[in-house]
């Protein structure tokens, strides 16, 4: 359970740019198929995470407490010592147990947990317990109630909030300045198409009465 958060948080927070992108509008839409629209869509999606800084600490705290050491009756323990590794830089921080058939890179060395579960499995249990406190509380520090977000959410949901309303309030404004610029434009242009057709008119009465004149 423990590989299968961090897996769905690594793949956020190392997913695949989706700079040049841009948001679909309805006239690129109806340029494209649905499965086109859908992957382009979804890639965005994928992306909105990428490098955050939220998830990159939440990765941290997951990654660091579960490489941390414990004290137990004066002797230090922690996840390496039964047995249960990281792997390669690659792998980001999943753990797997060494000997255990489920994880291949490992499966054929010593299996100290299976060992240890066997012979004093009360002191396996203390260690996995003091560990998954620490992670809690650490996870609960992250959580705390602030003045711009509301207890137990990691992301600060008041604050983006009032941005996606300060996004909204900039969009409506850059929208109706364009509207402006638009008709500001469509008047020049009448003014212009005017402006070419009486100069037009008058370059061919000019012209028919130098012909007259011939």
């Amino acid at each position: 359970a423990y590989n299968e958060l961090l897996t769905e948080f690594n793949k956020a927070y190392y997913a695949d740019s989706a700079r040049g992108l841009d948001p679909l509008s309805d006239e690129d839409k109806e340029k494209m198929t649905d499965e086109q629209i859908e992957k382009w869509e979804n890639k965005i999606k994928d992306s909105l995470l990428r490098r955050d800084n939220t998830l990159g600490s939440l990765i941290d705290i997951f990654r660091k407490t579960m490489t941390d050491s414990v004290s137990l009756n004066e002797k230090k323990y922690s996840l390496s010592s039964f047995g249960i590794v990281t792997g390669d830089y690659s792998e980001k921080g999943l753990l797997k147990i060494s000997g255990d058939s489920d994880f291949s890179t490992s499966a054929f060395s010593e299996n100290k947990l299976m060992e240890a579960l066997n012979n004093n499995p009360d002191e396996v249990m203390k260690v996995l317990n003091e560990l998954a406190t620490k992670l809690y509380n650490s996870l609960t520090d992250k959580m705390k109630s602030t003045s711009l977000s509301s207890a137990l959410t990691v992301y600060n949901d008041k604050e983006l909030a009032k941005q996606i309303t300060d996004y909204k309030s900039e969009l409506k404004r850059m929208e109706d300045r364009l509207s402006e610029l638009e008709e500001k434009y469509y008047r020049q242009f009448t003014a212009m198409e005017s402006a070419m057709a009486k100069m037009n008119s008058q370059s061919s009465y000019l012209m028919s009465m130098l012909g007259m004149n011939k």
